[in-house]
């Protein structure tokens, strides 16, 4: 599958049928079943490859058709390799990066979303933007989780540190005047939050 195509609906249930529910690692994350119901999340893939077994979450464009899934590691970091695998488990010489704690399906779904201008959770935020008239921009999925938890239901997802014109349209054509960036604290963070505090002054 292309990376800018729409996963066909019949393709979509079939994704959905293999995969089994259980809310139990996000639950853990401190988040609550109404959040959980909320983002469509819980999902689990029931694969014998390590580097596949995550909890599944949708992600939608703003017309709510399916674009892939967000995969987490259910799995804790290896601190000399920095991959994300069980204790006792050896992912090979220097193979351990490959084990991300994060994988998209499709592979190039967050690229996608800085082409076509679809941010997660766009659809869902566009409502609050236009009635606040300010968005809320975090770097992940689960950012996006935390500030729903606190009642700010006008943040979308960047995925990465890095927008696009093309995803400030749809923001502006919602009414968006204000944006807060809040990405992580780190020096990447601090760094890609600047620029686009820079580049995008007007909001």
């Amino acid at each position: 599958m292309e990376y800018n195509e729409y996963i066909p609906e019949d393709r979509a249930r079939e994704i959905f049928k293999s995969l089994k529910y259980d809310t139990s690692y996000l639950s853990s994350r401190g988040f609550s079943n109404e959040t959980i119901d909320h983002f469509g999340g819980g999902f689990y893939f029931p694969s014998n490859f390590i580097i596949h077994q995550r909890v599944m979450i949708p992600t939608y464009d703003r017309e709510g058709n399916l674009l892939g899934f967000f995969g987490r590691t259910i799995h804790p970091r290896d601190e000399m390799t920095g991959g994300f695998f069980p204790k006792g488990f050896s992912p090979g010489k220097g193979l351990g990066q490959w084990y991300q704690k994060w994988r998209s399906y499709p592979q190039q779904l967050a690229a996608f979303g800085r082409v076509s201008g679809d941010f997660y959770n766009l659809a869902n935020a566009i409502p609050s933007i236009e009635e606040t008239g300010i968005c809320i921009l975090c770097e992940g999925v689960l950012d996006v989780w935390g500030l729903y938890e606190n009642g700010f239901e006008n943040a979308v997802a960047v995925l990465g540190v890095k927008i696009s014109p093309k995803q400030l349209e749809p923001l502006l054509e919602a009414g968006c005047k204000k944006l807060k960036v809040l990405f992580d604290g780190d020096r990447p963070g601090l760094k890609a939050a600047n620029i686009i505090k820079e580049k995008y002054e007007n909001i």
